[in-house]
């Protein structure tokens, strides 16, 4: 049976679970996702999310992942996801999760929202992980039991910056920062194809599923802003 941590309610107030979501809960789920993500999601997509997963899944094979939620009268206002993994601890593998995905509705962010599926997430997985950018994200992970490992190394290298370049939107990725001259130059390179050997490279091919054009990266080894707070899954 899950846990769930219930708030002492006085008659009158909106009835408040947080839990570890479930099959009852996807039509409630997928109206969270339609309000924050995907506008298309549905009750069905949620429940073959959970089951894809948990034919995945590596940590504890054929069980779904563990996602949790905080109900108020029925409807989600949180809800963080986890990525199920092993890890090697020195000693050994085990199972752990990342801890990913933390959605709270917009008008109830800057609230005891976040925190509270967080923490419910926290109390029921035995080891896990999760990265954070925002001091404040690091600082809330540590309130929660989490060690601060400090910044990860990030190391890009791009194969063909050709074909990177030639998919590059210049203006969504702040290159009009840039020196015009230089603007000018990686127009001019965008507008020449790609060559392969000694014929004409075949045209770029779209994004996979339809998503936005690759980042910019400079293939230099530099450390991410990203800190990452883990816990000691010792």
């Amino acid at each position: 049976m899950p846990k769930v941590e219930k708030t002492e309610m006085r008659a009158g107030q909106p009835a408040v679970q947080v839990l570890r979501a479930g099959e009852e809960h996807d039509a409630a789920v997928a109206e969270f996702i339609r309000a924050t993500w995907d506008p298309h999601a549905t009750a069905e997509s949620v429940r073959r999310s959970r089951l894809s997963a948990a034919a995945v899944n590596p940590a504890s094979p054929g069980e779904e992942s563990p996602n949790f939620i905080f109900l108020q009268d029925g409807k989600v206002l949180g809800y963080v996801g986890t990525i199920p993994i092993r890890v090697w601890t020195g000693n050994g593998e085990r199972p752990a999760h990342w801890v990913k995905g933390l959605m709270v509705l917009p008008e109830f962010r800057n609230g005891p929202v976040g925190f509270l599926v967080l923490k419910e997430a926290a109390r029921n997985l035995d080891c896990s992980m999760a990265l954070a950018v925002l001091p404040v994200v690091v600082g809330l992970f540590e309130r929660l039991g989490f060690s601060d490992l400090g910044i990860l190394p990030n190391f890009v290298r791009v194969l063909r910056p050709a074909r990177l370049l030639h998919r590059l939107r210049l203006a969504e990725v702040g290159f009009f920062r840039l020196p015009p001259w230089l603007l000018q130059a990686a127009a001019l390179g965008q507008r020449v194809r790609p060559a392969r050997g000694c014929g004409p490279a075949p045209p770029c091919p779209p994004a996979p599923g339809g998503g936005p054009p690759l980042p910019a990266t400079t293939g230099v080894p530099t450390a991410s802003p990203s800190a990452s707070a883990a816990d000691a899954c010792s």
